[in-house]
């Protein structure tokens, strides 16, 4: 067992090395936007770039995971086959979707024409991330771990250094985001023609069609509920408060990027992985196995965001605040919250290995869908009353509901005995952590608390006996080395 972990560690670890530099750099527009942009203009950008997501749903068809369920290492001519169909698949619905997108651009044409603007650029975002969507799968399914990290990273290094430069230095204004966007993205398509040209035949098999679709279908409902769970909030604070309050509450909420990039690229690593592994005698314990690192990850992660993010948005770069301070104010009102949602989305993803397994997809958009009514009417409802806090509050709880309903039904159709009495330890432990933290600063206004408590994390979880005996030597062994 300790093998398999010890490779899907290493695939993490690949994902993970790029995709948090990737990360990164996108997280360094934040601080541009919030010193370059007026706070309208940058909730303006961030309410489109929802909208992005929810057409690059539509646009793809979830193919990219039927891509996963379908593709047959080492069968070349099936390879080929799969890779060509899925992507003239997306090919034709890209195109459609974006050309109806940048039609609908009309509609803000009278009320906000720096809207309507914004949204005529972002038209070719989702054909252009659409183009790449299956050759990305292609190189995960291939393990082909460098080069898809180093394209991604190259387009989000490029698209970024564009951004920057041509806010700060041609005057084109808000719609510097989007026109640096669209160039990244052709870049990308550009570097991927290789892989397109080697696999693509231009063969439509209707079977595989057929197939692919029953797959994917199902799951296009769910992939669109999780968008709403995720950038929902973001487009009804846009609708029911204002661009400024959405600039305010999409500042704080991308500070929680540290639990989102594990999360993230835990799932890059572990979709592949799971698939090959699912046969063999031992694959409960190791799944279950699994969930409870993923856990203790998680909660270490938070303790580390919520104690020290604070201290690290006021560090200032050449006399400038690495964050506006005018955005600070709502900081604890919002990270703790989202970093939460990011856990049970994560969380969820893992429950999903079993549906993923059986076929039973269908599942996955009713937990996303009930989740994403308990987002949608908790923000409608709080939202006019306590503002951008109650959105965070409903991140939270609707991730924890999707979490809850995916596991009613995923127990059912693949049975995995999780850990719960240890991951039992690490909540309990999380929450005394933090109880300490909140009495204790009080008293004693420092980062040395803080990174104290971060440290004595791991010694209280030994004292609950969370560590098996295994796990200790395996670690005495690694410090050794």
């Amino acid at each position: 067992m300790y093998s398999k972990l010890k490779r899907l560690a290493n695939d993490t670890a690949i994902y993970g090395t790029f995709n948090i530099f990737g990360r990164f750099l996108s997280f360094l527009l934040t601080p541009f936007y919030t010193n370059l942009l007026k706070q309208s203009d940058f909730g303006n950008v961030v309410y489109v770039f929802s909208i992005v997501a929810f057409v690059n749903i539509l646009s793809g068809l979830s193919l990219d995971t039927a891509f996963f369920r379908f593709y047959q290492k080492g069968d070349s001519e099936k390879e080929k086959q799969v890779f060509s169909t899925t992507f003239l698949l997306v090919l034709a619905s890209s195109v459609a979707i974006a050309l109806l997108f940048f039609l609908a651009s009309n509609f803000y044409s009278q009320s906000e024409p720096s809207l309507s603007s914004m949204f005529k650029y972002a038209a070719f975002l989702p054909l252009l991330d659409s183009l790449i969507l299956i050759p990305y799968c292609y190189l995960r399914a291939e393990r082909k771990l460098i080069q898809f990290s180093l394209t991604r990273v190259t387009v989000i290094a490029l698209t970024v250094g564009l951004t920057i430069y041509l806010l700060k230095y041609t005057g084109i204004g808000v719609n510097s985001v989007f026109i640096a966007n669209i160039i990244g993205s052709t870049i990308g398509i550009i570097l991927l023609i290789p892989v397109i040209l080697r696999n693509l035949n231009f063969s439509f098999d209707k079977d595989l069609t057929s197939e692919l679709l029953k797959f994917s279908v199902p799951i296009i409902p769910a992939s669109l509920s999780v968008i709403l769970l995720q950038l929902g909030d973001q487009i009804l604070l846009k609708n029911m408060v204002s661009s400024a309050d959405l600039a305010l509450y999409s500042a704080n909420y991308k500070l929680a990027i540290p639990m989102m990039l594990f999360v993230t690229m835990f799932d890059y690593a572990w979709k592949p992985y799971y698939m090959n592994h699912l046969n063999e005698p031992d694959a409960n314990v190791f799944f279950a196995r699994v969930m409870t690192y993923f856990v203790f990850v998680c909660t270490f992660v938070f303790l580390v965001c919520v104690f020290l993010m604070k201290y690290l948005v006021a560090v200032k770069f050449f006399g400038v605040n690495f964050y506006n301070p005018i955005y600070w104010s709502s900081l604890e009102l919002v990270v703790p919250f989202v970093l939460i949602g990011y856990f049970f989305n994560g969380v969820y993803n893992n429950l999903g290995l079993g549906l993923n397994l059986v076929k039973k997809t269908k599942y996955f958009s009713i937990a996303a869908g009930i989740a994403a009514i308990v987002n949608f009417g908790s923000n409608f409802l709080l939202i006019p009353i306590y503002g951008f806090k109650a959105a965070a509050w409903s991140t939270a709880w609707s991730y924890l509901v999707s979490a809850a309903v995916l596991y009613y039904f995923a127990r059912k159709v693949y049975t995995i005995n999780y850990e719960f009495g240890r991951i039992a330890k690490l909540i309990i432990a999380t929450g005394v952590i933090y109880t300490i933290k909140v009495f204790a600063e009080s008293y004693f206004q420092s980062i040395l608390l803080p990174i104290g408590l971060i440290l004595f994390y791991p010694v209280l979880l030994l004292v609950l006996g969370f560590f098996s005996k295994t796990e200790i030597t395996k670690f005495k062994q690694i410090i050794r080395i």
